[in-house]
């Protein structure tokens, strides 16, 4: 399993990569998970995605030191790694169990590797918590998704005592909802796991 690790202020991001696509899907697991647990994925949709799962603080391998996690912190530990991986091909940590840089660009891409997702729009999926993660990162940096797919989310209605909790939109916008752009579009797909199974 294609595991990396990132240095981040004071803390340690454990993060994995699957798949060798153009397209870039970033995964955020559910409470008590880890990022590992997205690894099938790579089997059905690595060709086309290059996937990016981040140990959420307290969670999985990685060490957090820093103030409570916040979308915009986030979003900078997102663009260090995509930064980073821009620079270091898939197969640099195959066969390794870490690979650890703290300089964006530190590492050297192979000949012939393939670039990390070059399309514009990032896919966010969600699970659980990490729906309501990705519902978020919508809110907070709309122009740079263009799926979002949640998976027995947390966060379409407000939840007392759960911080995070998205507006009906992304920021600024009067949406119909929190997965439609200002012109009504859709952005989402919401899949929902039945309690009977």
């Amino acid at each position: 399993m294609p595991h990396r690790s990132l240095t981040f202020r004071q803390s340690r991001i454990s993060y994995y990569r699957w798949g060798k696509g153009p397209r870039l899907l970033l995964c955020f697991h559910g409470y008590g998970e880890s990022a590992p647990g997205f690894s099938f994925l790579e089997d059905f949709l690595g060709d086309a995605f290059t996937i990016l799962a981040i140990d959420l603080p307290f969670h999985g391998q990685t060490d957090w030191k820093e103030a409570p996690l916040t979308p915009t912190t986030l979003l900078a530990i997102i663009e260090e790694i995509i930064v980073r991986e821009l620079s270091c091909p898939p197969s640099l940590a195959a066969g390794s169990p870490a690979v650890t840089a703290s300089i964006p660009g530190e590492l050297t891409p192979e000949k012939g590797a393939p670039p990390l997702a070059t399309s514009p729009g990032w896919w966010l999926m969600g699970y659980s918590m990490g729906g309501r993660i990705a519902l978020s990162l919508l809110e907070h940096a709309p122009e740079r998704i263009d799926r979002l797919i949640l998976l027995a989310p947390d966060g379409l209605v407000v939840t007392p005592g759960i911080g995070w909790p998205p507006r009906q939109g992304p920021a600024g916008s009067s949406s119909n909802g929190p997965c439609t752009t200002p012109d009504g579009s859709s952005l989402c797909s919401v899949w929902a796991i039945s309690s009977d199974w």
